[in-house]
This record gives structure tokens, sequence and C-alpha cells, in this order.
């Protein structure tokens, strides 16, 4: 399968929209004067955010179009770069980053210890290493699973587009392996998806409870999972 093809495709035709609310949870790690890599940008609608913050921001991406949608948002540091098949370029490496981001697309590559390798080559000591992933771990797909389901549902972590499936340990033992540790885990409802939840959930008092349980337990309720790692000083 041709990946940058297949992506050039997706970026020409897809809508600008994004769940802000998700992107607000990345954003809160993130101060002004910092130095911040996006590895994987697509729409870049966060690195536009990233820059909007005072910080400065790189993006990569396997897609040309991607990347002149980064350009054309005002991201000026991209570079094509195959995360699946390719290392970061050497430039990085001498001048390393404060915050490493991947905002839900390790799963969309076969790859995803690439993204974390490359990722933690790149991060300054002390530094943060933020992703986002769709969390398979979710209660429906447990359900789902008990009784011998695994439905492709677009919008979901099942969502096709997605060519790997991560759960909350399974994302910490992959950050373990290169050197990471998982300092903070935090969820996200995305009660917006009508695939994975009834119109029930979105009616007030329903939703408060739900986004209640999300904050308590995360890896059971939440539909994006947001791990911090930290990476420990090399010295």
């Amino acid at each position: 399968m041709d990946m940058e093809k297949f992506y050039d495709d997706y970026w020409t035709n897809k809508e600008d929209s994004v769940d802000y609310d998700r992107l607000d949870m990345i954003l809160k790690h993130i101060e002004a004067g910092q130095e911040v890599l996006e590895i994987n940008c697509g729409a870049s609608l966060l690195a536009k955010k990233i820059a909007e913050k005072g910080a400065d921001i790189t993006v990569t991406d396997i897609s040309s179009v991607s990347l002149e949608k980064a350009k054309s948002r005002g991201i000026q540091k991209t570079f094509k770069v195959d995360i699946d098949t390719q290392s970061l370029p050497a430039s990085f490496y001498s001048s390393k980053f404060d915050i490493v981001i991947n905002n839900s697309m390790i799963e969309h590559y076969f790859f995803p210890e690439n993204t974390i390798k490359e990722g933690v080559k790149v991060l300054r000591d002390n530094g943060k290493f933020i992703v986002i992933v769709p969390n398979i771990g979710h209660w429906r797909f447990r359900l789902w699973l008990l009784f011998g389901r695994l439905p492709y549902l677009e919008n979901t972590p099942s969502d096709m587009l997605h060519l790997r499936f991560l759960t909350v340990y399974s994302l910490k033992e992959l950050g373990k392996k290169y050197g990471l540790e998982a300092k903070k885990v935090e969820g996200h409802s995305g009660l917006w998806v009508s695939s994975l939840y009834p119109e029930l959930f979105r009616i007030t008092p329903v939703k408060q409870i739900y986004e209640l349980l999300t904050l308590i337990y995360p890896s059971l309720f939440a539909r994006y999972m947001l791990i911090t790692f930290g990476k420990k000083n090399s010295k």
C-alpha cells in the first residue's frame, strides 16, 4: 500500500474539523517559548494552536498535502518523514525539543514503536512526550469482545483507518521500552461519537456523571487516552 498517496488523498478531501476539547488537553501542557515537535501533524489544527500560544512548533508528516496545510496555517518548520520507514531529520538531534507530541496518529501507522523510538531520540532530558490514542479498552469494546464481536465503527477506536489498537497498559509498556516513564494518564469521553454512545449520554445530568467517571477511571470510560511521559536525565 502506498501510504503517502493514501494520506495525500485523505487530507485533500478531509474537512478541517476536530474535537477542540481534545486539543485543549494537550495545549494545557505547553508554555510559551518551548520548542515543540509534532510527529504526524495531519491537518495542523493543533500545531496552529501551539504556535498561537507562543511556542516554537516543528511538524513532520508523510503527506505533502498535510505539510502544505501546515504552511497555510503559518507553520514554517515542516519536514516530510515516513515515520514507519525513516528516521527524523539529523538536524533534530542537535537542537532537541522540550516536548514531543503525537496527537491520535500513532495508531494510523504499521509500527507505532517507531514514533516513540524516534521521538525519544530528539527529546531533551526531563522533557515531555505526549501521546493521545483511541482507547480500545473502552467499556463498549470490552463488552463487545466478551460476546465475540469487534465492530469496525467510524470515529471509534476501531475505525478502519486505525492499523494498530492500543490500551493504557500497552502504551505505557511501549514507552518504558524506550526509556520513558508515564507521569499522568488523562481521558476524554468523546461523547459526540454517536456510534459509541446513545443519545442518552449527551443529556444532562447523564453527561455530567459520565464525564466524572471518565476523570476517575479513564482507561475504562474514555474514548481518547492522553498519556504524558517524562524522559529521565541520561547523565
